[in-house]
């Protein structure tokens, strides 16, 4: 009597059933934990974090990044994670692979995408904002570049158009169409071709090939250096070294032809 005839007939359906069953699941994309160990752009190689049956060893895969191109993460190698299957093969959406999937299967460890998973020892944020990080910092831009914030471990940066603006902690500068402004614990200096303003706390330093000043000017104080005057026009009087010019006088006036002494 052969075993078929031997084993009752419903234990034998059970047995094939149950063989079937696994052949179907062990075709079935899995969904594994996985750590990243390379990073190619928007593509990542992952190996799996999993013990593997006795005699099985699993290859690592190289699968897309569940992101979108408007919103890109800075996955790095170690990076911990699941991969999830889809449906049917994703080469033709992914870069990864040409022409248009179809009702086929793929295999059980093909048409896989990367997810990060967050981490109970990660560093605690505020739960009511959204965060963004990244080891070298953040950037925000808009698809054609004309307007980004660059943000760093040493400062910020924002781009629009021609126009920067720059600050590291200790000073901030704005450069718009070549012309800079520099504040700092100096103070203030703008800079346009050669002529530069600067503005400390005691003092204000004009530098330029031509100054011109339009309106009344007072000055309270001392006017020091050397300076070359076309002419002066003064409506009251005007004194040098404690000498009046409107009401001083000369000592030594004699006739004829000799000078005045300087006056008094």
């Amino acid at each position: 009597m052969n075993l078929s005839q031997k084993r009752p007939f419903a234990q034998s359906l059970n047995n094939f059933t149950q063989r079937r069953l696994a052949e179907f699941y062990d075709l079935q994309g899995k969904a594994l934990p996985c750590s990243v160990i390379s990073v190619n752009g928007a593509i990542v190689t992952v190996s799996f974090e999993i013990t593997a049956p006795e005699g099985v060893t699993f290859p690592t895969i190289t699968c897309p990044i569940a992101e979108s191109s408007y919103v890109r993460l800075p996955v790095q190698v170690g990076d911990l994670g699941v991969v999830i299957p889809a449906s049917t093969r994703l080469g033709g959406v992914t870069g990864l692979g040409i022409g248009l999937a179809d009702f086929s299967a793929p295999t059980n460890l093909g048409g896989l995408l990367f997810i990060p998973l967050g981490h109970s020892n990660w560093p605690s944020v505020s739960t009511d904002q959204v965060n963004v990080n990244g080891p070298n910092g953040v950037i925000l831009r808009d698809s054609n570049n004309q307007c980004s914030i660059n943000l760093t471990s040493t400062g910020v940066s924002t781009t629009i158009g021609s126009t920067t603006i720059t600050t590291d902690g200790t000073s901030s500068t704005v450069n718009v169409n070549g012309y800079t402004f520099v504040i700092n614990s100096s103070g203030i200096t703008a800079t346009v071709g050669s002529s530069t303003l600067t503005i400390t706390s005691s003092s204000i330093g004009i530098t330029a090939t031509d100054i011109s000043l339009t309106g009344s000017v007072t000055i309270n104080g001392a006017v020091t250096g050397t300076m070359s005057v076309g002419s002066i026009s003064a409506s009251g009087d005007v004194t040098a070294s404690g000498i009046s010019l409107s009401s001083h006088v000369h000592g030594g006036v004699t006739t004829g032809s000799g000078d005045t002494s300087p006056p008094l």
